[in-house]
C-alpha cells in the first residue's frame, strides 16, 4: 500500500538525529510490490528489521510503527 499504483517497487526514508556527538541515522526501507517484501538499509548499509528497532531503542525513540 505504500508503493505507488503502477510502480513496481517505492521506498520511505527517515533521518534520526543522532546522541551529541555523534551522527544522524539515516534508515530506509525499501518495499516490493511484486514480492509483498522489504528490506532495509541504515546509512546506506544493508541492515535486518531487528537492528533498525535496536537503533531506534538506542535513540529513546518510542515509536510503535514507522512507517
Amino acid at each position: 500500500m505504500f508503493v505507488k499504483q503502477g510502480t513496481t517497487e517505492g521506498y520511505i526514508e527517515i533521518e534520526l538525529k543522532g546522541k551529541i556527538g555523534k551522527r544522524n541515522v539515516t534508515i530506509r526501507r525499501n518495499l516490493s510490490a511484486t514480492s509483498k517484501t522489504s528490506t532495509f538499509t541504515m546509512n546506506g548499509k544493508s541492515a535486518t528489521g531487528r537492528e533498525v528497532t535496536e537503533m531506534m531503542k538506542n535513540l529513546d525513540i518510542q515509536v510503535g510503527n514507522l512507517w
